[in-house]
């Protein structure tokens, strides 16, 4: 029979991500500017239903739900054993109900972009229509597989879909470097396999800031839950090795 120090680990890897609560103003500021960004999944974005006080935690079949998608070799283990699965969903429960609302609202995107033709009197690679945002206002985070089944079990407490809303639409249609920069860029690309394509990586970092009333809704065909969210920042990327960006924009608000 697995022991309750051995039990505390496996649960504790549900909840590996938080945000820690800052004692003074200047370590909530240094905690801004250090601030991590999780990938974008739907498995993140099941956090946001606790975060958000969407989802009851006295409700155990939610929590199994949420089990399954954030630790499915835990729920595949266990399910069966009846006994010490209630042991496990009342340990979730207790640690929803302290973690919840310390868990993570950053997350980013990221995806690989064309950089198009460079405009020298723009000193910009203008992006080809493909590769532009142009007023994107609502976008797709995570959705559910088609079956709606996640580690072998119907889901039914979660939505389908998580989508962004956006405050405000996001606009991007090139991207400002120097001559200097440019040249090396073309330089490179003319000796890759693909010298009629310019790829680069988009890194769109983003902040959840609620759930919209009444958007937690049932459609036709599916269940989609709309987040309230705003850009941190969005930058361009030479390549995945790269640690510093060809241009940046930066919107994060260090007041909060």
């Amino acid at each position: 029979m697995i022991g309750m120090r051995f039990l505390f680990i496996l649960l504790i890897t549900v909840f590996a991500t938080i945000s820690l609560v800052s004692a003074s103003d200047k370590t909530r500021v240094e905690e801004l500017l250090q601030v991590q960004y999780l990938p974008i999944n739907y498995n993140a974005m099941a956090n946001m239903e606790w975060k958000f006080n969407t989802l009851n935690v006295g409700n155990y079949s939610a929590i199994e739900d949420y089990i399954a998608i954030t630790n499915c070799p835990l729920y595949s283990r266990y399910y069966t054993n009846d006994f010490l699965w209630q042991r496990i969903k009342e340990g979730v429960k207790r640690q929803l109900g302290y973690y919840a609302p310390q868990f993570t609202d950053r997350y980013e995107i990221i995806s690989a972009i064309d950089l198009g033709r460079y405009d020298f009197q723009k000193a910009a690679f203008i992006l080809p229509e493909d590769s532009q945002l142009r007023n994107v206002a609502y976008f797709t985070l995570g959705r559910i597989n088609s079956l709606g089944t996640v580690c072998d079990r119907d889901i039914k407490e979660f939505p389908v879909i998580f989508s962004a809303v956006m405050n405000t639409p996001i606009n991007l249609d090139n991207v400002p470097v120097t001559t200097e920069i440019a040249k090396s860029i073309i330089e490179k690309n003319n000796n890759s396999s693909n010298p009629n394509k310019r790829m680069a990586v988009m890194r769109l970092r983003l902040k959840i800031l609620d759930i919209l009333p009444d958007e937690k809704s049932s459609a036709a065909l599916y269940t989609e839950t709309k987040f309230r969210t705003e850009v941190d920042e969005i930058a361009i990327f030479e390549n995945t090795r790269s640690n510093t960006p060809l241009w940046e924009i930066n919107f994060k608000d260090l007041k909060r």
